[in-house]
């Protein structure tokens, strides 16, 4: 698959996710956060938890392709050096205490699959993955 291809249907599998979660009473933070350690898809928050969802989407055909296992150590660590960057820049412009959002924090793992015709077929949530 081609790199704008990936990019469109990541694009998607987010715009999914999204939904999914706000249906499920989750505010939606930030998107797409940047730092120089990587990238938060999506940064929610449901009463005083604070949530950073790594969002994984694939099309079609899964035989040789597990989204799960995308997820590593290494992309773990920067998912929570970004989180950290996120508190140090971000923390005041969306009321989070930075001290209390460490010790209230855990991050999720969403699996989207989409069909031929960019439809959600399945969406998998994996919660707590740090424990």
């Amino acid at each position: 698959m081609k790199k704008r291809d990936r990019q469109i249907t990541g694009s998607i599998g987010e715009k999914q996710a999204a939904k999914y979660l706000m249906k499920n009473g989750y505010t939606i933070i930030e998107k797409n956060y940047h730092s120089r350690f990587g990238e938060i898809d999506i940064i929610a928050r449901k009463k005083s938890q604070i949530y950073l969802i790594e969002v994984k989407t694939r099309k079609n055909n899964l035989k040789f392709d597990h989204p799960e296992f995308a997820i590593d150590h290494n992309k773990l660590k920067r998912i929570y050096l970004t989180f950290h960057d996120f508190l140090y820049k971000e923390a005041k412009k969306y009321q989070i205490q930075a001290h209390k959002a460490f010790k209230h924090f855990q991050i999720d793992v969403i699996i989207i699959l989409l069909n031929s015709f960019d439809e959600m077929r399945t969406i998998r949530h994996y919660k707590n993955v740090m424990d």
